[in-house]
């Protein structure tokens, strides 16, 4: 009996052990709360875990393989016409309504790159988002499986995005679509990526016309740049816990331009001492990428003040350096592209969540493309978390599946028109 006890107690206080770690309670005002609530603790479970493989030197995201496993299961496609081929060399999906070649008119295509902080992700796991987003459209749509980081960072992801993109619109007869009428979009690093290839495009375009520019960007709380980590969104003060914590971004950023293997180097960027803020080029770019600029327009909460993170790290003059050419890559902070390529994008559809860490990168890129007179939307979901774009895919009937009828009316509707 008292072996069974000390056996039950164990149990007892490691259950309460992890649920205190994996717990965090969102804001109580949440879209589509409990199962909200549910994805958010197994966020932080999968990420308790790769804290573990961490510690043994053990690549963090093996744990959230297994997540992206899980997901990928489950899918509900059997009505559409799905094919696996490869775009220079990148395997990839491509999505149509059966009876598509039977339409006289050639469909417009999207093209869309999925999240998941370049480490994370595949085509499998969001193949209820493709699935819905070529239903719904009646369009073409292909996705990706672009390689990841750590094992391929920057400019690989980006590189595999272009190039399957470019030869795709190559093999628009093959693949039965209208070249003139593509869209590019994504979430999350998959909207980096979407927003990047556009402005890489754009400029393409400018030197050989017959590189085809999208006729539109639909972007789901794209990260856009990694400059300034003390916005309002990274202070939050959301009343309750977003789905990523902020240490987790820094280690998708840090993945992504290869430093897998310095994650200490997190703490500068919670400091924001990652680039140096007395340098002209960075002091520059932040009168802009502040909260200055769109907190009073949106009638933004105020970021709590930021707590200081007490590192050990020698921050050295060639570290920042090596980070600044990092931070003013445009092909990583596409937002940081020159003005007049950004003035030639096209029309462009946003869709923001407000308890999100990334909620004031999509505003800014919104409020900066109005400045430029580029024809732009907002799609704002004020009481929604990060993730909730695929979340909408699989929850039928939700809000946030309603949220994503929204966003593919919003694409429909415009190049339809064209």
């Amino acid at each position: 009996m008292g072996r069974l006890f000390s056996t039950a107690s164990v149990i007892v206080l490691i259950t309460a052990l992890l649920g205190y770690k994996v717990h965090h309670a969102i804001p109580e005002d949440c879209e589509d709360f409990i199962l909200c609530q549910i994805y958010n603790d197994l966020v932080y479970a999968f990420d308790s875990i790769a804290d573990v493989l961490e510690v043994f030197s053990i690549n963090r995201w093996y744990s959230f393989y297994g997540a992206d496993y899980l997901a990928s299961f489950g899918s509900s496609v059997s009505d559409l016409d799905v094919s696996y081929t490869t775009f220079a060399g990148v395997r990839s999906v491509v999505i149509k309504s059966k009876g598509n070649e039977e339409s006289e008119a050639l469909p417009p295509a999207i093209v869309f790159y999925h999240g998941g902080g370049w480490c994370i992700g595949s085509i499998d796991s969001y193949i209820n988002v493709l699935g819905d987003m070529a239903r719904e459209t009646g369009y073409v749509v292909m996705s990706p499986n672009y390689r990841l980081a750590p094992q391929h960072p920057f400019p690989t992801p980006y590189e595999d995005c272009l190039n399957s993109t470019l030869e795709f619109m190559r093999r628009s007869e093959e693949f039965n679509f209208d070249p003139d009428r593509v869209v590019l979009a994504g979430d999350s690093a998959g909207g980096n990526l979407a927003l990047s290839i556009t402005n890489t495009l754009v400029k393409m375009n400018n030197e050989n016309a017959e590189i085809t520019v999208p006729v539109m960007q639909a972007l789901v709380y794209p990260a856009v740049q990694m400059i300034n980590f003390d916005l309002d969104s990274y202070q939050h003060d959301f009343g309750g816990s977003p789905v990523l914590s902020n240490l987790l971004i820094y280690k998708f950023y840090l993945s992504y331009i290869g430093f897998g293997d310095r994650f200490e180097l997190a703490s500068l960027f919670a400091n924001n001492e990652h680039v140096d803020a007395t340098d002209p080029e960075v002091a520059e770019k932040l009168k802009w990428i502040n909260n200055d600029v769109i907190r009073k327009k949106h009638m933004l909460k105020e970021g709590k003040p930021t707590a200081r993170v007490e590192h050990g790290v020698e921050i050295t003059s060639s570290l920042q350096q090596r980070m600044k050419e990092m931070v003013f890559d445009t092909r990583i902070s596409p937002v940081m592209e020159d003005t007049d390529i950004l003035a030639q994008l096209p029309r462009t559809h946003v869709m923001v969540c407000g308890y999100d860490q990334l909620r004031d990168d999509g505003l800014l890129l919104v409020d900066l493309l109005e400045k430029l007179e580029v024809d732009v939307t907002l799609q704002y979901l004020p009481r929604s978390l990060h993730a909730v774009f695929t979340f909408g895919a699989d929850l039928k009937p939700s809000y946030h599946n309603d949220q994503n009828h929204i966003y593919f009316n919003t694409i429909k509707d415009y190049v339809d028109g064209l």
